[in-house]
């Protein structure tokens, strides 16, 4: 690429000619016009002389620009000076004297009665030549206009100068034809035609034209020079001179004489001459003007300086690295240079319009002229709204849209240390949806440490530091120099080693001490040795807190353990989170194991992690994610670089290699990944600024030229006369480049504002903690979690200000407000919550600012010292991960992780109230201490509050506790906790439940069984429940000694009843359901009616299917969901949760899976009708999750269908297919209803005990009215009963009234009234629950009636 100066541009039009002609060239791939510098990029195999050539010959002149280098510095900072604004500044200046004097003569006294010299107070005549000189003084001052406007029109290309001409030549040209006119009129003594002409005369309107032109061009020139302040500064940082050591002599020499490899010394106070390495000395560098960062940085032997940075403290002997154009500062004026020459995408239409503007407005100047005089008969009316059309019209503002505010948009980047290469790269940044973040370098520092030393069995941490020094002192891996460093550091002594071998991707091995010794990953030292679940458990542990294990063996005897970690930057955390609120989709790549990249992934909060991505395979992640929306890829490596390249934006972090950044579309000079959000900020904030640019620029010419054509005149009498058209002409470039200028005001490193954030996680993790804790991160990202959050804080404050000496300890927002756990002394009362809740409000009316801080583990530890509780958490926390605080106020601080809202008077609209307190164990964990938790009910508007306190209020007279007792079906006891006391009609309703159910299984092909309650510990740990299920199970030892647990799932059973004969291909899908009772150990705390118990019936069932068959299967399953939800009337809707990334099984696997299920969820939901949770399936396989919402709206998860690839290998499952081969089945986890009690418990709560027909304990209560009517009320209860109707006589001699409310309390869906009436004409009367009566009807025939609505299960 090679650039041109170019000389005579004045406006788009000229921009837009040149670039057409040079692009026509043989050769010219690409051309790039920049108005705002007077210089063009030109790609392709043309010659200089060609290029040129064309430019002279479309009107203008070219020239090469000489090489961008050090020596020519002076030449550039030259180039850059504004020397156009000191020319125009004296042509206004005397243009606006001279205009002065002749407006006082032509308009003062004409006008105003200014008193003028007696010779031209009557001589006409003297009066016009005085304005004749006059004007032409003016018009010859500025006559750049006319040669330019000129020469562009005899090349045939018409620019804005053609467009000033013809409007000021023109006038003057009538001026002195009207001047002419009145001498005939003098010579004749013709007074009137004198007078006549003489109010014709516009030399005063042909001068003030290019006067008010000039002025716009001066103020313009002004402002377009501020434009490169940036550029221009950068340049003057460049030294002009370096000092050598030249044989040991110190000698100043001229900065171009210095060359690569020269050794040259800095002083305190000096600059840097030129990008170096630092051969002696020890100094802070000050590399704020290359970095924007002001805090000094420390340099060592070794370490790179870099040129313009200043040495502050140390004496520095340095070796030159790059010189010339090569420096760092070289590089950076040349991409912003090259920046501000290139063209954004945007500005194309302004481009196309530029081509065709000028000559479009001197038609519309003819036609104008014309219309008028057709309607007018008027030359002077005509020709002043000609003229005017000419001279309102800008094609300047068109041109300077985009070029002014990219120059500033890159300067502003510059000077805050990122880099747009282009102006392509400045539009597109800020319209990414996706970032991806190489983790090594770019999320970490890429400096791994060794965390963790753990000695196994018989030996020593100095003996495992001695083994692993020996072995990896030979090794150049990133992980072995930190052992190394390590080991150093503790001053072990390294042991001689021989036959050193490096086996790639798995370890290291050697011989010391005649003993062989190995290093490596667990799976490397696994396949030579066994390992104890003690220390694998270790080893996940530390995995699993984003550490990467290493493993070291003696001969067939474990050593030891030591763990490294790479240090997470300090403002990862916060960029992450920023970028997130920006609507970014963020994507952590790596090619850590699953385990290490997930627990770093979840202390930054990435939104998904792709792990185990080898260096080639980058690029080709990146080209799926683009598949989702733009990409920008954030990296530092060699590796990065084709992933840089595919990705729509390539961001670069400076302190990484030259690949990566030659690679790159924005380069990031602090290694900072706050300045992604910078980068994209000021993207966003640029090309907001070019569209209110181009709008300004055309809204302006769409109401201008009508304006000045006189299409307003007749229905509004709105003239603009040429004057005022010269004018607004001249503001309007005024205008923008003034609003570009206002970029310079934008905080790009200012925390953004918390919106709503809708990206879709794609992420997930096995461990159920983790997914609520990635749950309760999504939900914050609205805003009314947000608020909720910021309350809690706010209720902590109120705590600590009434309560000084309670604890803090944890406050999460949940899903109808928050609460807090508090350590004090007393329990809270009633008294207390009505205080609080005051004082929550008198804080949030104070306006208090929420300010987050971003400080070390040690000034966390300081800060929180005297609670015990923030200590805890605090430690748990990863070393050398920055731990984020907020303060609210200056008296309150808290450990969070944010986000909040900025002031506390955001919160005033909000609708709270301190609804309870209750206890809770810290933690969960029954051993700790029991706290107080405050529940605040919270929601983002008061109408919200009390509409969920009326919620609450219903859902009182509705709790199945209550109508459990009130209508006799169950009750708890004390003696029992979390057991069901099941009464007749509550069992009686349960089995009806379970017989429905057992019947629309077996109508399906399923076979139901009977397991034991209780098996041997052996079998839970096959399964893997043993290890991650022992603390929910109820433990026990037989007579022998063994230890046995009741079953608290059917899983385990089920494969038992699978794997009692040898099975074929023709025996699947093979479904087993059983409804045995299961039993739970529940914390107590936990504990909730039927919801939460810890014995139960669970609608279980496990289908054994070929992959082939899952399809089909799951097909079946929802079949049978549709028809239970149906029957009760439950509104539901599926989910389905696919491949988490820590997934076990082959992939192939798993993506016919998600395929079939997919297609199953279109054909039975419809296509977007059901919800995906990208990545949240089990590790074991994808699943689909049934929820439903109940009359209250609340919605409770019921039922799930688990696809399972693992269980079934663990127990060696298998079967024999069509070729004779063993093949393990494919297992399916199936509950529709979840268990039976919970069900109850919902349906109780949704009916208010008004159960359907069917299902209700007693359909039908018979009452007779007097002892006379008895014999035949239990004629009628009999027929009933003989048709298996639930019936009950209330013969009780009790008034009818008091027998029928008490039925009504018992929801009784039929009562039948047998009287004196009803016996003589044997009938019934009948009260239904509806508020239905009737009285006269057939015995049989409501019979019939109610046995119809059984059959049917009407609701």
């Amino acid at each position: 690429m090679k650039q041109y100066d170019v000389k005579g541009m004045t406006c788009a039009a000229c921009q837009a000619r040149v670039e057409k002609a040079v692009s026509k060239v043989e050769g010219v791939t690409s051309c790039s016009v920049s108005l705002l510098t007077n210089s063009m990029m030109v790609e392709g195999s043309a010659t200089p002389e060609a290029i040129i050539a064309a430019v002279e010959k479309a009107g203008y002149g070219a020239s090469l620009k000489e090489k961008n280098n050090q020596s020519k510095q002076n030449q550039k900072e030259e180039e850059l000076a504004d020397k156009d604004t000191p020319k125009m500044l004296k042509r206004l200046i005397s243009s606006v004297l001279i205009l002065l004097i002749l407006m006082y003569f032509s308009m003062g006294h004409m006008m105003f009665g200014w008193p003028i010299p007696p010779f031209f107070a009557t001589n006409h005549m003297a009066l016009g030549i005085l304005q004749l000189l006059l004007s032409g003084i003016i018009l010859i001052i500025n006559n750049k206009f006319f040669i330019s406007g000129t020469k562009a029109l005899f090349h045939f290309s018409p620019n804005m100068d053609t467009l000033i001409a013809m409007g000021s030549g023109v006038s003057y040209a009538y001026s002195i034809y009207a001047l002419f006119m009145m001498s005939d009129g003098f010579v004749n003594g013709n007074s009137d035609t004198v007078m006549k002409y003489m109010d014709n005369l516009y030399f005063e309107t042909a001068a003030m034209i290019v006067t008010l032109i000039t002025i716009g061009k001066t103020l313009e020139s002004y402002s377009k020079g501020k434009t490169t302040n940036a550029l221009k500064s950068l340049m003057k940082l460049a030294p002009k001179t370096a000092t050598l050591l030249i044989d040991n002599k110190e000698e100043t020499v001229p900065i171009e004489q210095v060359k690569k490899g020269d050794i040259f010394v800095v002083k305190p106070g000096e600059n840097i001459p030129v990008d170096g390495i630092v051969l002696e000395g020890i100094s802070a560098v000050n590399e704020s003007a290359l970095t924007g960062e002001s805090i000094p940085v420390d340099k060592n032997v070794n370490d790179k300086v870099s040129a313009a940075t200043l040495n502050q403290s140390g004496y520095l002997t340095c070796q030159a690295t790059r010189v010339g154009e090569d420096t760092t500062l070289a590089q950076i004026i040349k991409m912003v240079t090259e920046a501000s020459t290139t063209k954004a995408p945007i500005a194309k239409i302004a481009d196309v319009v530029s081509g065709i503007f000028v000559p479009t407005v001197m038609s519309i100047a003819l036609v104008t002229f014309v219309i008028w005089m057709i309607v007018s008969h008027n030359f002077v009316t005509s020709f002043e709204f000609a003229v005017s059309v000419l001279v309102v019209s800008c094609p300047c503002a068109l041109g300077l849209a985009t070029p002014v505010a990219i120059m500033v948009g890159s300067g502003k980047g510059a000077r805050n240390g990122i880099l747009f290469k282009t102006a392509e790269s400045i539009e597109e940044t800020g319209k990414v949806k996706i970032v991806a973040l190489d983790k090594t370098g770019t999320i970490t520092k890429g400096e791994p440490v060794v965390t963790d030393i753990l000695p196994f069995g018989k030996y020593t941490e100095e003996e495992v530091c001695i083994l692993a020094y020996s072995l990896e002192k030979k090794s150049e891996h990133p992980l072995a120099k930190a052992i190394v460093k390590k080991a150093e550091e503790k001053h072990i002594k390294e042991k001689r080693i021989e036959n050193f071998q490096i086996l790639p991707g798995n370890g290291l091995l050697a011989t010391m001490d005649k003993q062989q010794i190995y290093g490596g990953s667990l799976a490397y030292i696994s396949s030579m040795t066994s390992i104890s679940n003690d220390i694998i458990d270790a080893y996940d542990q530390l995995s699993q807190k984003g550490k990467t294990p290493l493993l070291f063996m003696e001969e067939k005897n474990i050593v030891g353990m030591i763990a490294i970690s790479d240090v997470i930057k300090e403002d990862s955390m916060m960029a992450i989170k920023e970028l997130q609120h920006l609507g970014m989709h963020v994507v952590m790549l790596t090619g850590d194991n699953v385990t290490t990249a997930n627990a770093i992934g979840d202390m930054v909060g990435v939104d998904e992690v792709i792990a185990g991505v080898l260096p080639d395979g980058k690029e080709k992640v990146i080209k799926e994610l683009q598949t989702k929306g733009k990409v920008a890829m954030v990296g530092d490596g060699i590796n990065d670089a084709p992933a840089l390249t595919r990705a729509d934006i390539g961001i670069a972090i400076g302190a990484g290699t030259d690949v990566a950044i030659d690679a790159a579309d924005v380069v990031l000079m602090n290694s900072k990944l706050s300045d992604v959000v910078a980068s994209i900020k000021l993207s966003k904030h640029t090309l907001l600024n070019i569209k209110e640019n181009l709008f300004w620029a055309f809204i302006y010419n769409m109401i201008g030229i009508p304006l000045a054509a006189g299409v307003f005149y007749e229905s509004l009498g709105l003239q603009l006369v040429p004057m005022f058209g010269a004018l607004a002409m001249s503001l309007s470039s005024v205008c923008v480049v003034t609003n570009a200028l206002r970029l310079n005001l934008v905080h790009i490193h200012r925390p953004v504002k918390i919106k709503k954030h809708q990206s879709d996680s794609l992420k997930s993790k096995t461990n159920q903690k983790r997914k609520e804790e990635k749950s309760m991160e999504k939900e914050e990202m609205n805003d009314e979690m947000i608020g909720r959050h910021g309350l809690a804080h706010v209720l902590a404050k109120a705590v600590l200000k009434l309560y000084p000496n309670a604890k803090l300890t944890i406050g999460p927002a949940i899903a109808d407000g928050l609460y807090y756990d508090f350590d004090v002394d007393n329990a809270f009362t009633p008294e207390d919550m009505k205080k609080i809740e005051k004082e929550m409000t008198s804080i949030i009316n104070k306006g208090e600012d929420f300010v987050r801080e971003v400080v070390s583990k040690e000034k966390a530890l300081e800060l929180f010292k005297d609670n015990p509780y923030k200590i805890e958490l605090i430690n748990e926390l990863p070393e050398n991960e920055p731990i984020s605080i907020y303060y609210l106020g200056e008296d309150f601080v808290d450990l969070c992780r944010g986000p909040h809202v900025e002031n506390t008077r955001k919160l005033q609209n909000y609708g709270f109230k301190v609804a309870k307190v209750n206890g809770a164990y810290w933690r969960g964990n029954e051993k700790n201490k029991m706290l107080q938790r405050i529940y605040v009910y919270a929601f983002k508007d008061k109408k919200a509050l009390a509409d969920y306190l009326n919620m609450l209020e219903e859902a009182k007279k509705r709790d199945h506790r209550k109508i459990g007792r009130e209508q006799e079906l169950f009750f708890f006891d004390e003696t029992a906790p979390g057991m069901a006391y099941w009464l007749p009609r509550g069992f009686t309703m349960l089995n009806t439940l379970i017989e429905y159910w057992r019947g629309e299984h077996k109508k399906r092909g399923y076979q139901e069984f009977s397991g034991p309650q209780l098996n041997s510990s052996a079998l839970w740990k096959t399964s893997g429940h043993w290890d991650h299920y022992k603390e929910d199970m109820f433990v026990l030892e037989d007579s022998d000694g063994k230890e046995q647990a009741l079953k608290p799932m059917n899983c385990p059973n089920s494969i038992k009843v699978f794997d009692s004969k040898m099975r074929s291909y023709k025996d699947l899908p093979l479904r087993f359901n059983d409804v045995d009772v299961i039993h739970r150990n529940e914390k107590s705390g936990q504990l909730n009616g039927l919801f939460r118990v810890r014995m139960f019936r669970q609608d279980d069932s496990h289908n054994y299917v070929t992959e082939e068959q899952i399809g089909s299967e799951i097909k079946a399953i929802l079949e049978i969901a549709n028809e239970m939800y149906g029957v009760f009337g439950l509104p539901y809707q599926l989910t389905l949760s696919t491949r988490p990334a820590d997934f076990m099984g082959e992939i192939g696997t798993w993506n016919k899976a998600e395929d079939d299920l997919r297609k199953v969820l279109d054909e039975i939901c419809g296509k977007g009708n059901y919800r995906v949770n990208e990545g949240d399936g089990a590790f074991y396989g994808p699943k689909i999750d049934i929820k439903m919402k109940d009359c209250l709206g609340r919605e409770w998860q019921m039922g799930t269908i688990q696809l399972d690839f693992q269980l079934p290998g663990r127990f060696n499952l298998s079967y024999i297919d069509k070729n004779g081969d063993k093949k393990i089945p494919i297992m399916i986890h199936r509950a529709i209803l979840g268990s039976f009690e919970r069900f109850i418990g919902i349906i109780t709560e949704h009916f208010a005990g008004a159960f359907p027909l069917w299902l209700s304990p007693v359909q039908v209560r018979v009452m007779n009215i007097s002892d006379a009517s008895l014999e035949y009320a239990k004629e009628v209860t009999k027929a009933f009963e003989e048709k298996g109707v639930r019936v009950e006589l209330d013969s009780r001699n009790e008034k009818i009234g008091y027998k029928i409310r008490e039925a009504q309390l018992l929801k009784v869906p039929y009562m039948i009234i047998v009287g004196d009436n009803e016996v003589q004409t044997k009938t019934i009367s009948i009260r239904g629950r509806g508020n239905e009566n009737a009285s006269g009807l057939k015995l049989e025939d409501f019979l019939a009636r109610v046995l119809k609505e059984i059959e049917t299960k009407k609701i």
